[in-house]
């Protein structure tokens, strides 16, 4: 339990940062993951990675603000110097403004990351310590796709103007140097003009190629927004793309395989619709919601005797009973009823002329029945009796 859920976990966190390792599905049915069965399964190690990358990004972002606060406590204890005092009160300003903006710099991205941290908690219905009925899905990961677009927009923002801050901040540190102490020689101007010159050359190109790179990804984003939107538009490409991320789940081979059957008549395919069907049933023996789908196709393909088998089963299905039963009395209506004839004036009717082996195959399939119906009884009444 403890595996499947870690695993489960970093699958979640993972699509909240817009990583998907397993691929979209309308539903994660059974057996769309492969249990993790031991402690040396190889996809352990996503989750072991992903929290030592979180543990890194967030010791990354902590630690100078613990330095900062650590040295601003220092400083605050600290007698004012002499040379302090004299300072030039401009002097003083200006360096009060650098201190702020550098303590932003650092405050406000590990503000940001505690926040995305905070918002993991809405994960929790999917992390094993208690059971719900979801396993994996993609809805529960939007609170945190949130936060980690804030704390990525403000990371890829702060990626793109660094080579802005840093031409100026090294102008500003150098418009700050005592003018007593420069000693400028007659080529010093001319090493000047011409580091401006690189800078101000270099700089639109950098811009433009962080530029570039940002509209790829935002690119490839919307190609994917875009495909999964048609895919939700159409059960065939929907089931498809299913299959594609889980082709063991048993739901999802069934859902298919109704859209061959005649779900929509112009892509009817019973051969397809079989093949489907049995992937289904050997994925899953005890998913009974097959036998209902078994006796449509049956019954296209004119196989009588599998179609009535599977109805029997599919009436003893909870989940499909319903459904079954009433095509049940349809048809043995109609075959029970065959051989009723009527005289001409209608003054006299024949009884009906049953075949023997039609009325003995739904006395067999009535007993068969009344035997399951009984024994369901028998255990109900049992869950009903205080245990011992």
């Amino acid at each position: 339990r403890v595996r499947n859920y870690l695993y489960v976990l970093s699958i979640h966190i993972a699509k909240s940062s817009n990583v998907d390792f397993i691929g979209f599905s309308h539903e994660y049915g059974f057996n769309c993951i492969e249990e993790l069965t031991s402690w040396t399964d190889v996809r352990l190690l996503i989750p072991l990675g992903m929290f030592a990358c979180l543990l890194t990004m967030t010791l990354y972002w902590m630690i100078p603000v613990v330095v900062l606060s650590f040295s601003r406590t220092q400083q605050t204890a600290a007698p004012p110097s002499s040379n302090d005092e004299d300072e030039d009160d401009s002097r003083k300003t200006q360096v009060r403004e650098r201190v702020k903006g550098d303590d932003r710099q650092l405050l406000v991205p590990a503000l940001l990351w505690l926040v995305h941290l905070s918002w993991l908690a809405t994960l929790f219905p999917i992390s094993g310590v208690v059971k719900v009925g979801t396993f994996v899905a993609d809805r529960i990961v939007v609170a945190s796709t949130v936060s980690f677009s804030i704390f990525a927009g403000r990371f890829v923002s702060g990626w793109i103007l660094t080579t802005t801050a840093t031409t100026n901040d090294s102008n500003n540190h150098d418009d700050d140097d005592d003018d007593g102490n420069r000693k400028h020689s007659t080529q010093q101007p001319q090493q000047d003009v011409t580091h401006v010159n690189t800078t101000t050359t270099t700089t639109p190109r950098i811009h433009s190629v962080k530029a570039l790179m940002v509209l790829g990804a935002l690119s490839i984003m919307w190609y994917r927004v875009h495909h999964r939107t048609l895919e939700w538009m159409d059960s065939l490409p929907l089931m498809q793309s299913s299959l594609k991320t889980c082709p063991q789940s048993a739901k999802s081979n069934l859902e298919i395989s109704k859209i061959y059957s005649g779900l929509y008549p112009e892509m009817l395919n019973l051969t397809k619709a079989r093949q489907y069907i049995e992937k289904t049933e050997d994925i899953d023996p005890t998913y009974c919601d097959v036998h209902q789908q078994f006796a449509h196709v049956a019954i296209q393909e004119g196989k009588v005797l599998e179609f009535e088998q599977r109805l029997v089963k599919g009436i003893m299905c909870p989940f499909s009973m319903s459904g079954c039963m009433d095509m049940w009395n349809k048809y043995w209506t109609v075959v029970l009823q065959q051989g009723q004839q009527s005289q001409a004036g209608g003054q006299h009717q024949q009884q009906p002329q049953v075949k023997p082996e039609d009325y003995a195959r739904y006395q067999g399939y009535m007993k068969t029945l009344s035997e399951a119906i009984e024994e369901r009884q028998k255990e109900e009444e049992e869950k009903k009796l205080p245990k011992s």
